[in-house]
């Protein structure tokens, strides 16, 4: 695979935010009648928290295939908590909790099991090929489920009764294993940027 420069490379950053952005509003325009105005709220906050993380940072000097270490571990982190939350009934729980009619068994594993890994994958792909929207996904990726999947901890404080087991809780440090350390990486480009 031929090598692109780094001349190449900032040429093909200009004009780099229209995709990420309309991939915000597009899930959520598609995420509301399907998961849930608390789903759209959860990860569309980590989504707008990326654009703007991308915007300054990693939008001017991107980080490439170095970040890939950060980016697969955390990813495979994720598959790992999605699956303990599907068999644990998370649908079910946030059903319960925030009355999410729509967000149904079936929607989360298509959604979270299947269509969200091969995003990811293809972000991976993106990454090693210098392109800059997966630049934007590796900010996702690490601010969502790489730092963000705490909130599992909270939820049974929204439950009736003791705190108790929320689906999800056993693994959800496993993405924020790699993501934390991988945004610190990330944030570096700000400095790399203004030198």
């Amino acid at each position: 695979m031929p090598d692109i420069s780094h001349e190449k490379t900032a040429a093909a950053v200009q004009g780099s935010m229209t995709f990420p952005v309309l991939f915000v509003i597009a899930f959520a325009m598609i995420g509301f009648p399907l998961l849930g105005w608390a789903i759209v709220l959860l990860v569309g906050t980590a989504m707008s928290l990326a654009l703007l993380a991308y915007r300054f940072t990693t939008y001017k000097s991107p980080r490439g295939p170095s970040l890939l270490p950060y980016y697969l571990l955390t990813a495979d982190g994720l598959r790992l908590h999605v699956l303990e939350e599907h068999f644990m009934g998370f649908p079910a729980a946030m059903r319960s909790i925030f009355e999410l009619t729509a967000f149904e068994d079936r929607v989360f594993l298509v959604s979270f099991g299947f269509i969200l890994p091969v995003v990811f994958l293809l972000g991976a792909v993106g990454l090693f090929c210098r392109r800059p929207f997966a630049e934007y996904l590796a900010w996702f990726l690490l601010l969502g489920p790489g730092s963000m999947e705490w909130v599992h901890y909270i939820f049974p404080l929204l439950q009736d009764g003791a705190y108790r087991y929320f689906p999800g809780m056993w693994t959800a440090w496993l993405p924020m294993i790699p993501g934390i350390p991988g945004i610190r990486f990330l944030w570096q480009s700000r400095a790399i940027k203004e030198t």
